[in-house]
């Protein structure tokens, strides 16, 4: 799928300067002065000086190369990852939103590619079909392609890409993934064989670990953003903080990963591991952001739209997070599978009542001839303060279909009836997908509408707070419990919050 780009320059022409060609496919001027001066540094220590100035001269060359092919794609309106000689159709790229991302140098397809549904988190799916998934997705003009290693099994949302866009520019394209949640095999003792256990790991050893290998299953040598995955799951706020979070800080110094991030469903978890950040950004300290990215799934669909506002009241999320200068990305406009011709999974955790009304929704979709997934997304894509919005696809013709609605997103009368009738059919449901309560900001606090799990809050060191798990998927919340009920500290004889557990 087109000419080898930098990194196989690197091991043709270049051997050893691997890292530093990396950096220049970053496209950026300081990059490019930050990797020249990698090598003058370089120069200084090695005793041939000719062969230094050669390899300085080739990686000025490079970049020089780069920064006119972002030029040129500037001038024509195309966006900075295009390149002319890979299977890129320039009038499919043309046709294709972007939009930058917020707190990045990224300029990313209003459509992006969620690797989920390729990997058979959805249902199985023959890896040819899943390869070729990816290939349309690319030609057709997406250049955002996000993974992790939970995501099928033996990483394959990962290795899927590796195969798809082997021989693919690596600047052409942005692609992210994830630490903190993986799929381990293990062995079955009791009908032989092995099995496959999800787990959590958020140390800062794993993760660098994790990142390694998903550089190698990916087959890239950088990625440009690596978010921590679902951090509600991990037992303790430093955790996070200390572990995951500082090694992609490492990362990010080592030119192996260009941006961290948090991807997760919970905003509370989410507001905990910006909010320090944010607080001392408004007084002038100056430090290194350990959060560029969040990634929120099933957050705004048709059933859910709390990454912007709830029916209720306003919820300004997504405004302090871009006032903040944190990217917004957001996943799943089909509800991850509820709003589907076929219905969800088995593992969604929907309720009885949110399963009856898409089942309601998608036979009077059929009824009307209309596509749900098509309005589904066509619902999203009109925010496009949030991009990208990343789609799980698994097959050539859902990547098409898909494409489709992002380069035009005009509605046929019948499908904005059905649109209607579906937003008037869920109107009294309750909107959290994982039956659990949202969460609200008040202008200095996260308030709760609820608290459904028992948590302990040590006073003594108030920027600490664990949580007892009350069982159910998702269930490990991260809230202050000094605002569970209001702006005043909650205090009780035995340091615990008693509530109800029921899960819906």
């Amino acid at each position: 799928m087109g000419k080898p780009g930098l990194r196989a320059a690197s091991a043709v022409g270049l051997p050893g300067l691997g890292d530093l060609l990396k950096l220049a496919a970053g496209g950026i001027a300081s990059t490019g002065r930050e990797g020249l001066q990698l090598v003058r540094e370089w120069r200084a220590e090695r005793p041939n000086r000719v062969v230094a100035q050669r390899e300085m001269n080739a990686v000025q060359k490079l970049v020089d190369a780069e920064t006119r092919r972002r030029q040129k794609n500037e001038l024509m309106g195309l966006p900075p990852t295009y390149c002319s000689e890979t299977d890129a159709e320039l009038g499919a790229v043309k046709a294709m939103p972007y939009y930058g991302l917020v707190g990045t140098d990224m300029k990313t397809s209003l459509l992006g590619m969620g690797l989920s549904a390729a990997a058979g988190s959805y249902g199985r799916v023959e890896r040819k079909v899943a390869i070729e998934a990816v290939q349309e997705a690319y030609r057709l003009g997406i250049n955002f392609f996000d993974t992790a290693p939970l995501y099928g099994f033996d990483r394959a949302g990962e290795n899927i890409v590796k195969e798809a866009l082997a021989g693919v520019p690596r600047e052409s394209y942005y692609l992210t993934t994830k630490v903190g949640r993986y799929l381990d095999k293990i062995p079955d003792k009791i009908l032989g064989g092995h099995r496959w256990r999800s787990s959590t790991d958020y140390r800062f050893k794993t993760t660098l670990e994790s990142v390694e290998r998903s550089l190698t299953e990916c087959g890239v040598d950088y990625f440009d953003a690596v978010f921590v995955h679902d951090p509600n799951y991990a037992d303790e706020y430093r955790i996070i903080k200390r572990g995951a979070l500082m090694a992609l800080a490492d990362l990010v110094d080592q030119g192996a990963v260009r941006y961290s991030g948090v991807a997760s469903y919970d905003l509370t978890a989410i507001n905990m591991l910006t909010r320090q950040e944010r607080k001392e950004e408004q007084q002038d300290v100056k430090r290194d952001r350990a959060v560029n990215l969040i990634q929120v799934a099933a957050r705004y669909n048709l059933l859910n739209t709390t990454l912007t506002k709830t029916r209720a009241h306003p919820y300004r999320f997504l405004e302090h997070m871009m006032n903040s200068d944190i990217g917004v990305i957001s996943a799943a406009p089909m509800a991850m599978g509820l709003f589907t011709p076929q219905g969800p999974p088995r593992w969604h955790n929907a309720s009885k009542e949110m399963l009856a009304a898409a089942k309601d929704i998608r036979e009077y979709c059929a009824q009307q001839g209309v596509d749900l997934p098509r309005i589904c997304m066509m619902f999203a894509f009109k925010q496009t303060a949030i991009t990208p919005h990343l789609v799980g696809m698994a097959t050539p013709e859902e990547v098409r279909g898909a494409v489709a609605v992002a380069q035009n997103q005009t509605m046929s009368k019948a499908e904005a009836h059905c649109l209607n009738w579906a937003l008037h059919r869920l109107e009294a449901l309750q909107t959290d997908i994982w039956t659990e309560r949202d969460a609200v900001w008040n202008g200095s606090g996260w308030l709760s509408d609820k608290a459904k799990h028992a948590r302990h809050y040590d006073d003594s060191q108030a920027s600490q707070w664990k949580f007892v798990r009350t069982g159910g998927m998702a269930n490990s919340r991260w809230t202050d419990p000094r605002y569970l009920y209001g702006d005043t500290p909650v205090t009780t004889g035995n340091d615990f919050i008693q509530s109800n557990t029921d899960n819906g």
